[in-house]
């Protein structure tokens, strides 16, 4: 094992009772709702929790290549302190965590500072390549995977767009 391998996260302190939900790089948004329809009729008020983060915009940046007639996709293993601390819960249906890391394709947060549209996208894309795998990804060479989608629209407002780049 190298010295620097990870082997657990501590709680060094939990601050969640003396801190505002507005504090912080999360905010939560807690909310009262009513469903407003085209005949003029409205749903009974109901609760909604907002989940929110600088931005609110990310890239999923899928690198590939073909090897032999087979796709081989790039995942990087990462600790994911949230992930890590489902171990601290009950589940009705037994989870085999903890996990203190988990594998993942190359991601990352849309910074105000990138460019904006498609092209700041590749851009970010190519810079998240090169943070998290090492890779000199050219922005130019990335396309979109598809159409963009919401990471967990139950709970935040995030924006997930999926670039793609054959050839690792």
């Amino acid at each position: 094992m190298n010295a620097h391998t990870l082997t657990d996260l501590e709680i060094v302190e939990d601050r969640t009772a003396d801190s505002r939900c507005d504090e912080g790089f999360l905010t939560l948004r807690r909310l009262v709702l009513r469903n407003r329809y085209g005949d003029g009729s409205a749903s009974e008020p109901y609760p909604c929790d907002v989940l929110e983060r600088p931005g609110s915009d990310a890239v999923v940046c899928v690198l590939y290549e073909f090897q032999k007639g087979r796709a081989r996709v790039l995942i990087r293993e990462s600790a994911r302190a949230p992930i890590y601390l489902r171990k601290h819960k009950q589940f009705v249906h037994p989870d085999p965590g903890p996990y203190l890391s988990i594998l993942e394709v190359v991601a990352g947060l849309v910074e105000e500072s990138d460019p904006a549209g498609p092209e700041g996208l590749k851009i970010r894309a190519a810079a998240e390549a090169k943070e998290e795998a090492g890779l000199d990804v050219q922005a130019d060479t990335l396309f979109p995977l598809g159409g963009e989608t919401f990471a967990s629209p139950g709970t935040t407002d995030e924006k997930i767009y999926f670039l793609s780049l054959i050839h690792i």
